[in-house]
């Protein structure tokens, strides 16, 4: 296995991948950590340009929606949208030097200092509800006048619809990641997922379609055990240990499911796919449901297809 890992190494090396088109499905940890590294971890900032990104320029990533656990699951409770921390979690590993240099001009420590802010803002969580834009960027330490006036703006304004729009106003009584509010206020703002997520990726230096939502209808995983028991929700499924194995996972979608026309023609046209390391059954299968995405798969005849395994188990799954 050594070796041949060496010889795959050897082999993109020396090869122009600039063009080659990837396709990449999975949740929130393992795929980010593929495409550009974990970027909730602390350590992320000193060093955000490295990852699959930065081999494949045209690398998109298919991200699982189901999701439901902590600012996410918030968020679900009360306006129609899918699961957004997987979504902000991708989105923020995606950012490019290339695209920062190309938008606005940064190299080198500036390209850093800009992309360590950006962590910064992302990933605040406030416990108690900020009273304005100026006291949350305050708790979040944050100064938007200090990044490229383009970006500074366009985070602004989205900051700035949180607290005007009475939906996204709601929910800064409850305790939320910042990251994604700014998702929530990019899709309210655009009135449509794809749009929004394309939005706020352009203005943070990542590809306008770096990051694909597997489907934009709102949905809930279910996992029924080799015991008979039914649990609904990944956060719950994510935490049980029953002592019994999966015997079926399955997705409860709030209308009939289509996958986005970008993620089919991303698939259509990729050279490579890859499944990401992670959660097998709340992060992969969950995407595999959607309908016209398996099929997508199968019909593209000529990419090379991998699945990047986990180098241990995961208890509750595989």
């Amino acid at each position: 296995m050594a070796t041949e890992l060496a010889c795959l190494t050897m082999a993109l090396n020396t090869t122009e991948t600039k063009d080659a088109r990837v396709v990449v499905f999975g949740g929130g940890t393992g795929l980010s950590n593929l495409i550009g590294g974990d970027s909730r971890n602390p350590l992320w900032p000193a060093d955000p340009f490295q990852g699959l990104k930065e081999v494949f320029p045209n690398t998109q990533a298919v991200v699982c929606v189901t999701d439901d656990g902590g600012s996410s699951g918030e968020l679900l409770k009360e306006l129609p949208l899918i699961a957004l921390g997987d979504i902000r979690h991708v989105l923020l590993s995606s950012i490019r030097q290339e695209k920062l240099h190309e938008q606005y001009g940064l190299m080198g420590r500036e390209a850093l200092r800009v992309s360590a802010a950006l962590h910064q803002l992302f990933n605040h969580r406030f416990e108690t509800p900020p009273s304005s834009p100026h006291a949350l960027l305050g708790d979040a330490e944050v100064n938007l006048a200090a990044l490229p006036e383009g970006m500074g703006h366009g985070l602004a304004s989205l900051i700035e619809a949180i607290f005007r729009e009475p939906q996204l106003r709601r929910q800064l009584s409850h305790p939320h990641c910042l990251g994604n509010l700014l998702l929530a206020a990019a899709i309210v703002s655009e009135q449509e997922e794809m749009a929004g997520i394309s939005r706020l990726a352009g203005l943070i230096g990542a590809n306008p379609e770096a990051v694909l939502p597997c489907t934009t209808t709102p949905a809930r995983l279910k996992v029924l055990y080799g015991n008979g028991v039914l649990v609904s929700g990944e956060y719950k499924s994510g935490t049980a240990r029953r002592g019994y194995p999966v015997d079926r996972v399955f997705v409860e979608f709030a209308a009939p499911p289509q996958a986005p026309p970008q993620v089919l023609g991303a698939i259509a046209e990729a050279d490579i796919i890859l499944f990401a390391p992670g959660s097998l059954f709340t992060s992969i299968v969950p995407i595999l449901q959607v309908p016209g995405i398996a099929q997508a798969i199968r019909d593209n005849q000529g990419a090379l297809k991998m699945l990047v395994a986990n180098l241990w188990a995961q208890a509750g799954e595989t």
